[in-house]
């Protein structure tokens, strides 16, 4: 059995001692590989993709149904991000889930590092909370929608990624104290400015990733059709907020203050 094959391949062996250890290899190095000779590197049995799928079955399915399938499946072996035989990692990754994804979408991983105020998925390492890393029917491989308009009227099931960790009450709530930070008293400032037939998309004020500002509020938010960029800037309070938009003049919140919206002074961002 193994014993045999690990006379020679004392790394393998070696391998057998971390968290996890794909099945196969506990059962018989045999299950993939050809202990004589074969077509394929490594003397694998098969195509290293029909291999995998030959007991990942419903992986198989579900990748060949999905709308958006993740680029790095193109063409790519399954080892490209997981080890075959054994991991410290999960999901027998060969590296952490940030390490294996930054790899590959450079432009966020270096956002991410330099930033201040993380997603709390991202601050998680768990880049599985939002996006199905095989494939998925819905954009940016997320595992459930979220709309691409800036604007759009609200509707609960718009936003059905983000009610998997925040509460959907925080959008239907007009007046509170519990559900939400931002608010104005008891005004409850998201459902102000996402209850609208224009309505404000999440990443209207929010990046998805990460940011510099606290709640990782963006910087800048896209305007119009040309590419213009209007500058955001957010300040925390002890008790609430400041907001200096380009679209608005200065305004602050108060938990603690019972009134509506107050202008801090007139003067355009």
């Amino acid at each position: 059995g193994n014993a045999l094959c690990f006379l020679c391949h004392e790394d393998r062996k070696a391998e057998s001692t971390r968290k996890s250890v794909h099945k196969p290899v506990t059962e018989s190095c045999a299950t993939c590989h050809d202990s004589h000779s074969g077509a394929w590197k490594y003397l694998l049995k098969n195509d290293p993709i029909a291999l995998c799928y030959s007991c990942h079955t419903k992986m198989q399915e579900h990748i060949a149904k999905s709308k958006t399938p993740h680029s790095a499946l193109k063409g790519n072996p399954c080892t490209v991000c997981h080890t075959p035989h054994s991991s410290d990692y999960v999901r027998q990754l060969k590296l952490s889930t940030k390490q294996i994804c930054y790899s590959c979408h450079k432009d966020i991983g270096s956002r991410v590092l330099a930033s201040k105020s993380l997603h709390g998925p991202v601050q998680q390492d768990d880049c599985y909370a939002c996006h199905d890393t095989h494939g998925s029917d819905y954009t940016k491989i997320l595992k459930k929608f979220f709309p691409p308009e800036f604007y759009m009227e609200y509707k609960t099931e718009n936003y059905a990624i983000c009610w998997d960790c925040h509460n959907k009450d925080m959008a239907l709530t007009e007046v509170t104290t519990t559900l939400t930070g931002f608010r104005n008293g008891g005004r409850n400032l998201h459902y102000f400015h996402i209850n609208q037939k224009k309505g404000r998309s999440c990443k209207a004020c929010h990046e998805m990733h990460a940011g510099d500002q606290e709640k990782h509020v963006r910087e800048k938010v896209p305007f119009g059709s040309g590419g213009w960029q209007l500058p955001v800037k957010f300040t925390k309070l002890a008790t609430g907020g400041n907001c200096v938009v380009g679209c608005h003049r200065e305004m602050t919140y108060d938990r603690e203050s019972a009134g509506a919206i107050k202008p801090v002074h007139l003067a355009l961002a």
